[in-house]
């Protein structure tokens, strides 16, 4: 079963998101600039609870897990890295990321992809 494991670069962790992360989570998605290139609007904060429950979720899920790592920056979470769309038969997947606003412009979501590419070949095969 593929499952999230925590992965470090030089500056950040990614790792699965727990339900402590929420403040941070909501802070970055409920930012309008966030979702400017995006389909979707901001939402209030107490609205991204039931998202990220059900992302929390989507990590025990075996038949279609959640492949989402949270991008942490000194134990804060600034961003998400994921795996989209996994096909095992044809050994290609799509990698998606978001990140805080205030934490682009840095390379930190460079680092994260990096950091992500190097563990599907080296590890998820």
């Amino acid at each position: 079963m593929l499952t999230v494991e925590n992965l470090k670069t030089e500056r950040l962790e990614l790792r699965k998101i727990t339900i402590k992360d929420f403040d941070d989570y909501a802070e970055w998605k409920s930012q309008e600039e966030y979702h400017q290139f995006l389909s979707s609007k901001p939402k209030v904060k107490e609205e991204y609870k039931s998202t990220l429950r059900s992302i929390i979720a989507g990590y025990e899920d075996e038949e279609n897990p959640n492949l989402l790592w949270g991008i942490f920056k000194d134990n804060k979470l600034i961003g998400s890295v994921s795996i989209e769309d996994w096909n095992t038969t044809h050994k290609w997947c799509e990698i998606g990321w978001g990140l805080n606003p205030r934490f682009q412009k840095q390379g930190y979501a460079y680092e994260a992809v990096k950091a992500l590419i190097n563990h599907i070949f080296t590890t998820l095969n």
